[in-house]
């Protein structure tokens, strides 16, 4: 059977379907139709009345090299049609589903054809060659009752769809422009990899998988790369990908599958344009473990390829010369990743799995660095995190991990500043699109006074990590810091948003409606921040009474005494928390007293918030203040300041 021949625009019902252009009308108003549910559409319309079979489908619209999930992709596809045009399973209008064999369209088509000045001169016996397109028949029948029969011809030959084949593709095929990927850096994100394992105890070798090409990505510099923290929120998701997509404000997505037999891992990974939701690119990667290295770098370069992003030599250098893995040591790795990453209460089984990695494979850089981060999470184990770091980086210099765990050691444990930042513009350098390290650069940017710059870096980090509870907490700091307490407060309740149990947020949010003046919040949130002491409830909702019959009786000055004295009786005492209310109680020789005893101890806290803490405005003027800053290595406070 010869396929119909293709006009213009066809109508069916209150439809008007342009064949070339895939736009549909209803009524004369447009409806917007994503692109490969408008190809489906196409090739169901221009055959109505025969069954159009799923492998003509999937011949058509995904070609031989490709490797998608065809079912999804094709349901998805045809339930939004369907909704589109109101038509349902149960009782179709339009299109009629074959049970193991395909689609049918069953509603009348006829052509639309516009008003022509005068008759064609065409002979009548022309062949169809030789007639205009607009020439097509007027009517293309739905079919006689005879073909509505259960055993309709059923399309098996992909040659009768090579003409609306070819017309689709000359519709979809072009290069990636730069509408697809809006903005300047252009940007993608990597979704969760689904398990095709059949074993759900694989799933640390997806997520392991999908953590390596965002990290591989995020290493070139003109690509603007959504972070693992943000992407892996959409893990199992029911949202669409536009949906998705323009959530985290990017034009293309990556998603795809993971499977494995044995030592051998295929990788299969789809480009779709977020818009339109169209499939640009697809193709399947399979190597045995002792190679998923250079797997991973080849997908990442296939996709800067794909979306025509010219990549520096380094990047190629990077990206292209990963050295092999022994596959026991790999599979530690991604355990290991698995259980300690955003901060997993599985931490510490984490640990053992990155040791034994290094144990199997001792020049393993990335599982060194790995190593180093967790380490770097808990201050007693620092120490550990530099070694760990340093050996990362003796094996591979561009470890960006490890210069960033190297950054925050040389920061809070040696009170290093121009070490410190030399490590984080490293690390930054060699992945430019890693939000976690913009993240930490600006806090640490804010513990040195330099807002503006702490909130540029907040910002970078946000645009690739707009969903990140950790994000909104240190933004919140840094606003904090510069005295835009409602703002700040704004971003911890995001923080609460996104994480109802965080009990950082709360803490922070007591300080900023202390430190604002807003008593009557401050003791109304109290009890949740309490928790952060480790105070229990009961004995933290005793305090917050205390708290405000001392405040309505006597002001701000009885909330601080009756504060200090639950401090210094409590258990949640310590010289910062005992110093910090001094001040607010304005003993400023106290204060500095306390504050030397920490500077003496080495104090994590007095280094970070000496100089972002606002609090200490009215000290900043006091020598012996500034003679503590200098000692803590935090540049002196400038003359405005003061």
């Amino acid at each position: 059977m010869h396929p119909p021949p293709l006009s213009r625009t066809v109508r069916f019902g209150a439809f008007e379907l342009n064949l070339r252009t895939g736009e549909l009308r209803k009524h004369g108003r447009r409806i917007k139709l994503q692109r490969q549910p408008a190809h489906i559409l196409i090739l169901l319309a221009a055959h109505p009345g025969e069954i159009v079979s799923r492998e003509d489908l999937r011949k058509a619209l995904w070609p031989d090299d490709t490797f998608v999930d065809f079912d999804h992709g094709l349901n998805n596809s045809i339930n939004r049609i369907r909704e589109i045009l109101c038509d349902s399973v149960a009782s179709p209008k339009y299109i009629e589903t074959i049970p193991k064999q395909g689609y049918l369209f069953i509603a009348t088509v006829e052509e639309v054809v516009p008003a022509q000045p005068g008759p064609s001169p065409v002979s009548a016996d022309a062949t169809p060659a030789e007639r205009p397109a607009d020439a097509a028949l007027n009517t293309i029948s739905s079919g006689s009752a005879a073909d509505s029969s259960p055993d309709r011809r059923i399309l098996v030959r992909t040659g009768q769809l090579v003409g609306i084949f070819v017309l689709i593709m000359s519709m979809g095929a072009r290069s990636f422009p730069p509408s697809i990927l809006p903005g300047r850096p252009p940007s993608i994100a990597v979704l969760p990899l689904a398990n095709l394992t059949g074993d759900a105890t694989q799933d640390y070798l997806a997520d392991g998988m999908t953590d390596a090409l965002i990290t591989d990505l995020a290493q070139i510099r003109s690509l603007r790369v959504i972070s693992r923290t943000s992407a892996m929120r959409y893990k199992a998701s029911s949202k669409t990908l536009p949906e998705i997509a323009r959530e985290l404000g990017v034009g293309a997505v990556i998603e795809g599958s993971v499977a494995r037999s044995g030592q051998r891992v295929r990788v299969n990974a789809q480009l779709i344009e977020a818009q339109s939701d169209q499939h640009l690119w697809a193709k399947a990667y399979e190597s045995n473990l002792q190679d998923v290295l250079a797997l991973q770098g080849s997908v990442a370069l296939a996709i800067a390829s794909e979306i025509q992003i010219r990549l520096t030599p380094e990047e190629q250098g990077r990206l292209g010369n990963a050295r092999p893995v022994k596959p026991d040591a790999f599979e530690a790795y991604l355990k290991g990743r698995f259980y300690t990453r955003e901060f997993s209460n599985n931490t510490e089984d984490g640990i053992p799995y990155l040791k034994k990695a290094i144990e199997l494979d001792p020049g393993y850089a990335t599982a060194h660095g790995a190593l180093a981060e967790v380490y770097s999470w808990t201050a007693d184990t620092l120490e550990d995190a530099r070694r760990e770091a340093q050996m990362a980086i003796d094996l591979d210099p561009n470890q960006a991990e490890a210069h960033h765990v190297l950054a925050w050691v040389k920061h809070t444990l040696d009170w290093d500043s121009a070490g410190a930042e030399q490590e984080y513009r490293r690390a930054l350098e060699i992945s430019p699109g890693d939000a976690e390290a913009h993240e930490s650069y600006g806090y640490f940017l804010s513990h040195h006074g330099r807002i503006s710059e702490a909130l540029a870096e907040m910002e970078i980090a946000r645009q690739s990590n707009p969903i990140s509870t950790k994000l909104n907490l240190l933004t919140g700091l840094v606003l904090y810091s510069d005295h835009r307490y409602d703002q700040a407060l704004a971003s911890f309740r995001r923080v609460l948003e996104l994480s109802p149990d965080s009990l950082g947020a709360e803490r922070h949010m007591l300080r900023t409606y202390e430190q604002k003046g807003d008593f009557e919040k401050a003791i109304d949130i109290f009890p949740k921040a309490a928790a952060w002491f480790d105070i229990d409830e009961e004995h933290a909702i005793a305090m917050a009474r205390e708290l405000r019959r001392s405040y309505e009786s006597g002001g701000a000055k009885a909330y601080w005494q009756t504060r200090l004295r639950q401090q210094t009786q409590g258990k949640y005492q310590g010289n910062w928390l005992v110093a910090l209310t001094h001040a607010h109680l304005g003993d400023k020789d106290e204060t500095i007293a306390l504050l030397q005893k920490e500077c003496d101890s080495h104090s994590h806290a007095l280094r970070w918030w000496l100089k972002a803490d606002p609090i200490f405005d009215p000290l900043r003027g006091d020598q012996r203040f500034q003679d503590i800053v200098r000692k803590a290595g935090l540049p002196p406070d400038s003359p405005k300041s003061l």
